[in-house]
């Protein structure tokens, strides 16, 4: 089980929330308000659950990702390229 994830921060800011990982489309329904969204990369299927949940955090991506952009959009934190 991993317990800690390093990365590069896309959008600031500090949560606390259950960690949901996503591997498919059908995950999505496992997000509810204030969970943290964790994830190989995003796609815009992905906005409804990333405008409810309090964070994003992705194993790939950067500065200019599509989560990085979103979570700016959306005000929340996101940690991106994780590598996990």
């Amino acid at each position: 089980m991993i317990k800690y994830l390093k990365g590069v921060a896309a959008s600031k800011g500090i949560v606390t929330g259950p960690c949901k990982i996503i591997t498919s489309l059908s995950d999505l329904s496992k997000i509810k308000k204030g969970d943290i969204l964790v994830t190989s990369m995003t796609i815009p299927d992905y906005l409804p659950a990333m405008s409810i949940c309090s964070a994003i955090i992705t194993d790939e991506g950067g500065l200019l990702c599509h989560a990085a952009i979103v979570s700016r959009e959306f005000n929340i934190p996101c940690i991106v390229a994780t590598k996990r």
